[in-house]
């Protein structure tokens, strides 16, 4: 487990990457809420994920996404 994960309350910015760019949420701003084991409950997740884990954010502009 990274001993660095992002907290709940913190706010991130979403990496600049090719699948951040194709949903139109590279480098937007958020809040995260959540997070969870996307393997346990099935969430649709952006980015490729090192690890089965993967935070909630909501941006600005768009719902709620679940980011690795």
């Amino acid at each position: 487990m990274n001993a660095s994960r992002i907290s709940f309350g913190e706010k991130v910015r979403i990496r600049c990457e090719q699948a951040t760019e194709s949903k139109g949420v590279a480098g937007q701003t958020g809040i995260v809420h959540g997070e969870t084991t996307p393997s346990v409950n099935g969430v649709e997740v952006i980015g490729h994920a090192t690890e089965d884990y993967a935070i909630a954010s909501w941006l600005k502009d768009t719902v709620r996404l679940w980011v690795c």
